[in-house]
């Protein structure tokens, strides 16, 4: 055998005298190969019917519905009271407030799941993301003026509503403008801060 090693190849040797070594290896790398694929397509699974809950649950959510009910008629009346206006600590028990807070901890809640990848981030933009833009322009002022107190406040909601805004606008074929450019920037330093 040591004759073998000297003349041969470590692997023709031990092919001549372990026959049964490579069917083996061959059956343990496939054995491997189907786990791992198994694995990838149950956990895309897992991703898509959490995904499926998720909007099954927000649409039929008499909370959440009721809560919009209340932000639509803010949007409305913004010029008589601002959305701002409802950030601050003495409005915090107010029927307003309390709808706000409950549409932007719900997608607070969904974005955390879409960058844990425990929500399938596709399938929710396909279905909400012109919601999601719109919240963001409904909500912007209420956030930022939260976030003076709390910085965290929301900002995975914001990084979501970033990374959707540029594909948004690489959907749309926009140019790389300011604008454009800008979001960029914001999104890496969000990423950068969580």
């Amino acid at each position: 055998m040591d004759e073998c090693f000297r003349d041969m190849g470590y692997l023709i040797c031990i092919a001549r005298y372990h026959p049964t070594f490579y069917s083996t290896l061959g059956a343990a790398v496939l054995a491997a190969l189907f786990a791992y694929v198994s694995i990838k397509m149950n956990r895309k699974s897992a991703r898509e019917k959490n995904s499926v809950d998720f909007e099954h649950n927000y649409k039929n959510s008499d909370k959440v519905r009721d809560a919009w009910l209340v932000l639509m008629k803010i949007t409305q009346n913004r010029l008589k009271q601002p959305i701002v206006e409802f950030a601050k600590k003495e409005m915090y028990a107010t029927t307003e407030t309390q709808a706000i807070v409950t549409i932007l901890n719900e997608w607070e809640r969904a974005a955390n799941g879409i960058h844990h990848r425990v929500y399938d981030g596709n399938y929710l933009y396909k279905t909400y993301g012109t919601t999601v833009l719109d919240l963001y322009a409904y909500t912007y002022e209420f956030i930022k003026e939260r976030q003076k107190s709390k910085p965290r406040s929301y900002a995975n909601f914001c990084r979501l509503y970033l990374a959707w805004k540029v594909r948004r606008c690489k959907e749309e074929r926009k140019s790389l403008d300011k604008d454009f450019k800008r979001l960029h920037k914001e999104l890496y330093k969000l990423y950068k801060e969580i």
